[in-house]
């Protein structure tokens, strides 16, 4: 009996050791519910770096137990940051940003679930391959994706491409990894492996593509048809960041497609993706024309690359390069349409050289040598394209900056001569600088020129406030001890006022019953029908309205203002304001309409961040009476005591409008 005691009792303890030496054997089970999973980034993601060569690397994670969690960017086992804490979202997702890191090589992301209490790590997971440097979304037709005559491979490890049907990041090779669609023939190269290895070699910095390009696509099919997988480029990249949209396309709309029509398409398409990506996405468009069979037509080709080079400003939209004269050995024998493997590396080249100059390489900003009188000061010496530089006029002793004077890229910048937009190219500064006399006689002259405008030709709002600013300069003006300052503000004023006249909506007048004049001549015979009578045009029509209606997305730019169009019908055309082109204003007017080619908008919204940032804007005037929508942030981080004038009878419903949408507590919301 007390064997078979003591027999059951060694069975417990063997079973109990056991189970120990289980546990011992396998941690995991003690904390099976701790569990990192790391979904941004992945392994060779790229993070788009800024104009100081740094990133904020966006990091999200799935974690089920109840640690904290916290992330750290670590080179080769030394640390680029702190660990930062990483907040809790949605069921088990964390998130964060690790700012301010270096354009440069690999590093590895470490991330860790640690007990807040022992500081006992409790799970770890790591990203061993993630850089920061440059990042492009490439679209457009054949060219620009897997049509070439040979597959090609990066040479540098550290060139990617991004699988938006894996949501994760590779080695850049072909064919590249796309969503848009399998054509005949897709099976093959693209220029984007060779521009990754030559634009590192001039930047040394990773490089990153995504390509959503589809083949003969026309331009209209891009911006409708296939503009999902654009969209998805867009979104999926959005944690990592982006520098520009390239464009290769063109060749399927040279032989057929009107030129207003594709710039209208092209426009539209560019006004998408900013909205979907949430700023002015940079863009390079391509000289491309190469037509196939109509490649002797010479004049089509010419005409299709001046289209496309219309479409660019030279600082956010960039002329990109041309492979029309890629022929020959550069071509596919097969087709003599697509890229030979020597195009595809050639094509690559030119995009590096262009994307260089134009993006990632400074201009120098340098006063007129004919400038006499006074000179600019700017905080640095050279810019990057699209940066607002800040001027400062000094003028010689008893002279004076001439309001409207200021030049640069030998157009007229900002009326005060306070900043400008910087272009891809070497900015010359130049301007009148004049006595206290010539002074007052320039806004004599401006005066009666503003005086001699028909008002009646323009709407309420913008009417009234050009009269307010001829009221003010006339005051001046018979001022005879007025300073030079105010001289000045008040040809600001005048200057800015006639800049932003809108044009009434004008409405063609509808035939009335009854007043048809009978024909006269020879009596029809009972029953026969009388024909209709078309109006004789008149020499001077009240309305040449362009049967083309603009497309909707287009950007208009008016005064100060940037506007998208939202609606774009016979029966309703509207727009939303889009951005506040002029950080500087500290006033400004959002009217009831605006015109464009010659058809009248509505404004019906205000856009998301439209406002942002502008922190010397003290006064905003909304004098439409329609406005239905006003968009996240639109007005977060503007001037803190901004005052924003509405119409009466709206008052109550555009405060609603206007609640947290950035306003401070000191903001006033007044009627006009």
């Amino acid at each position: 009996m007390r064997f078979v005691m003591n027999l059951k009792s060694a069975k417990k303890i063997v079973f109990s050791a056991a189970l120990l030496l289980g546990m011992l054997a396998f941690p995991s089970v003690i904390h099976a519910a701790d569990n990192i999973d790391v979904t941004i980034p992945t392994e060779r993601a790229i993070y788009q770096r800024d104009n100081e060569n740094k990133a904020q690397i966006n990091v999200t994670v799935q974690y089920n137990g109840k640690g904290t969690v916290q992330a750290q960017v670590m080179k080769n086992g030394d640390e680029l940051s702190e660990w930062i804490s990483l907040t809790k979202g949605e069921g088990t997702t964390y998130s964060g940003t690790i700012a301010n890191i270096p354009g440069g090589g690999w590093y590895q992301l470490a991330v860790k679930a640690v007990d807040s209490s022992s500081e006992t790590e409790l799970a770890r997971a790591t990203v061993e391959k993630f850089g920061v440097g440059e990042v492009f979304i490439t679209g457009g037709q054949s060219n620009s994706c897997n049509f070439g005559g040979a597959k090609t491979t990066a040479k540098e490890d550290i060139v990617s491409a991004y699988n938006p049907n894996t949501k994760s990041w590779q080695h850049c090779e072909d064919s590249q990894p796309s969503m848009s669609g399998y054509n005949t023939g897709n099976e093959g190269g693209s220029a984007w492996p060779s521009m990754g290895d030559a634009l590192v070699a001039k930047i040394g910095v990773p490089v990153g593509f995504v390509s959503t390009g589809v083949g003969s696509a026309k331009i209209e099919e891009l911006r409708v048809k296939h503009y999902a997988a654009i969209r998805s480029a867009i979104t999926d990249l959005k944690p990592y960041g982006y520098r520009a949209f390239l464009l290769h396309q063109g060749e399927a709309d040279t032989p057929g497609t009107k030129r207003d029509a594709y710039l209208q398409s092209l426009q539209g398409l560019i006004a998408q993706t900013r909205e979907d990506a949430g700023y002015d996405l940079n863009w390079v468009i391509a000289q491309v024309s190469y037509a196939w069979s109509n490649y002797n037509d010479t004049k089509k080709m010419e005409s299709m690359k001046e289209t496309q080079r219309a479409a660019c400003n030279d600082y956010n939209i960039f002329v990109g390069p041309t492979t029309d004269d890629l022929q020959g050995e550069y071509r596919r024998p097969e087709d003599n349409l697509h890229l030979s493997e020597k195009g595809l590396i050639e094509h690559g080249k030119r995009w590096a050289d262009v994307v260089y100059e134009k993006m990632l390489s400074s201009h120098e900003v340098v006063c007129d040598e004919s400038l006499q009188n006074g000179t600019f000061v700017t905080e640095k010496d050279a810019y990057y394209a699209g940066d607002t530089v800040s001027v400062s006029a000094v003028p010689n002793d008893g002279y004076y900056l001439k309001m409207g004077t200021f030049q640069v890229y030998g157009q007229p910048g900002a009326v005060d001569g306070t900043s400008f937009t910087m272009h891809a190219e070497k900015a010359v500064l130049s301007a009148e600088f004049v006595t206290y006399d010539e002074l007052a006689n320039a806004l004599r002259t401006d005066l009666a020129q503003a005086e001699s405008i028909n008002l009646e030709l323009y709407d309420d709002a913008s009417k009234t406030a050009l009269a307010s600013a001829i009221q003010t300069a006339k005051q001046v003006s018979a001022n005879g001890a007025a300073t030079a300052e105010e001289i000045q503000r008040a040809s600001v004023a005048l200057l800015t006022a006639k800049a932003g006249l809108v044009e009434k909506e004008v409405t063609e007048p509808s035939p009335t019953p009854g007043n048809k004049p009978t024909p006269q001549g020879t009596p029809l015979p009972s029953g026969t029908p009388v024909p209709t009578v078309s109006p004789t045009p008149t020499s001077n029509p009240v309305s040449t309205v362009d049967p083309v209606l603009p497309k909707k997305g287009t950007v208009i730019k008016k005064g100060a203002l940037k506007y998208t169009i939202t609606s774009s019908t016979q029966k309703t055309k509207t727009v939303s304001v889009k951005l506040l082109t002029n950080k500087k204003k500290t006033s400004v007017i959002i009217p009831k309409t605006i015109s464009y080619k010659g058809h009248t908008y509505k404004v019906t919204e205000i856009g998301k961040k439209a406002f942002y940032q502008a922190k010397k804007l003290k006064t905003v005037k909304i004098s439409s009476k329609t406005i239905k929508k006003i968009g996240k942030d639109a007005f977060k981080k503007v001037n803190a005591k901004i005052r924003i004038k509405v119409p009466s009878s709206k008052l109550k419903s555009y405060k609603k409008l206007l609640k947290g949408k950035g306003l401070g507590s000191k903001a006033k919301i007044v009627k006009l």
